[in-house]
């Protein structure tokens, strides 16, 4: 990316506090989702047995990360597919641009053809994908919520889907 704003795309092989860094500042959105720290990544992508992942770190020009990208090439019976299993970043579109830059390479390297990702319609990123191609399907899925501590019975925003965000990387099939 050119400009202003420069990034660069290193692939990573453990996250450290710089992720946690990172996610002080992208949960300052009214999103409900899991925790993106480093404890995380490093379990859900790095620690599993069979790691079938490639995460990938965006920097600024001063080597502040700013942005993570998890991808997967998934092999089945009929067809390979590539997967945005999860990404990471403020809500910064030039960031965000930046994140969905490195799928399309990185797919195309790997010849795959059919890219799919998991993004609530209100996410900010949703915009961005369907403006370089992607297009938004229907896939029946079934998500709830039940408050379970009286402490939080006030916290409406939780049972509000608009506010959720979520990703591949949220279920254990991918």
């Amino acid at each position: 990316m050119t400009g202003e704003h420069e990034f660069t795309c290193e692939e990573l092989h453990t996250c450290d506090e710089s992720v946690d860094d990172l996610w002080a500042r992208a949960r300052e959105s009214d999103s409900v989702m899991v925790p993106r720290t480093a404890e995380f990544f490093n379990w859900r992508y790095f620690q599993k047995p069979g790691r079938e992942y490639t995460v990938y770190g965006i920097k600024d020009r001063n080597g502040v990360l700013q942005g993570l990208l998890v991808l997967k090439v998934f092999i089945g019976r009929d067809e390979t597919a590539g997967h945005v299993i999860d990404f990471l970043a403020a809500d910064n579109p030039e960031i965000q641009q930046a994140i969905l830059n490195k799928p399309i390479e990185f797919f195309t390297e790997k010849e795959v053809t059919n890219i799919t990702c998991w993004i609530t319609r209100h996410n900010p990123i949703a915009a961005q994908l369907q403006a370089i191609g992607f297009s938004q399907t229907e896939w029946p899925t079934y998500s709830g919520v039940r408050i379970l501590d009286d402490a939080f019975a006030d916290a409406s925003f939780v049972s509000d889907s608009n506010r959720w965000s979520f990703t591949m990387g949220d279920s254990d099939v991918f």
